[in-house]
């Protein structure tokens, strides 16, 4: 397993490349095209985390399988399934609760949960807000995306979940469903709802709520697929004094002052 990921895609076979752009992720519906392995994107075969064994060997089980249809993206999500973790890291000398706002199959949530393993005190949660049946009504600026996008039972997250007796998945729609965690503080909220509206919403509720030094990742914020969501945290972040931090990987990142 250890050996097949982390093999350079120059070393891959035309049947070994993995699936390349947006249509096999979560940012887009659309279909996916393949491309030659000479076209594929790749990493600096310089850098060390897309080699780093002993990162994998913690988090392998909740990263497989990734995607669309059970397979795996190292070039379009292991990237940032990486990030989620560093960043989550950041978190762990604080206090509090967590949250992902778009839960699907519970990866991220899972991701998040195995960093922290083991710094959430008695009272702290880990929520995970979704509807389950894919998105709601969308806006004008949504782009592409429709009503019902994206659903995935609620059980898939549970059972990919079941080892964290801390986390609580909150079945419905936003933002009524925020409601049961009005009385929590968080140390870090990953906002992954892909459009305008819900964006605005999570912002919304758990800006207030969030500790200094908190950290917000915006999963969505640097696709063209998802328009919606980097206006929402552009518009809300107008009037705060936060500085936002756009990664290459389509993700953003802000720490609550």
């Amino acid at each position: 397993m250890l050996k097949t990921l982390f093999r350079h895609p120059a070393e891959l076979s035309s049947t070994e490349m993995p699936p390349t752009g947006d249509g096999l992720t979560a940012e887009s519906p659309s279909p996916a095209i393949s491309k030659p392995a000479a076209e594929a994107p790749q990493f600096n075969p310089k850098v060390c985390w897309w080699k780093n064994a002993d990162w994998l060997a913690k988090f392998d089980r909740h990263i497989q399988p990734d995607g669309f249809g059970g397979r795996f993206h190292p070039h379009r999500i292991l990237d940032r399934r990486f990030t989620l973790t560093q960043f989550a890291r950041t978190a762990r000398s604080l206090r509090g609760s967590t949250a992902e706002c778009g839960v699907f199959k519970g990866i991220g949530s899972a991701l998040i949960c195995e960093t922290l393993r083991g710094t959430y005190h008695e009272s702290e949660r880990h929520f995970g807000f979704d509807s389950f049946e894919g998105l709601p009504e969308t806006g004008a600026n949504d782009g592409q995306w429709k009503r019902g996008d994206l659903a995935d039972p609620v059980t898939t997250a549970q059972e990919h979940l079941a080892e964290f007796p801390f986390v609580q998945l909150v079945k419905g729609w936003l933002p009524a469903t925020l409601a049961v965690a009005r009385q929590h503080r968080f140390r870090m909220v990953h906002v992954d709802v892909d459009i305008e509206q819900a964006t605005w919403d999570c912002l919304s509720f758990f800006y207030s709520r969030v500790v200094s030094g908190g950290l917000f990742l915006i999963d969505d914020y640097g696709f063209h697929s998802c328009p919606g969501a980097r206006q929402a945290t552009e518009a809300f972040l107008q009037d705060k004094p936060e500085t936002l931090i756009e990664l290459t990987t389509g993700q953003a990142a802000f720490f609550k002052r």
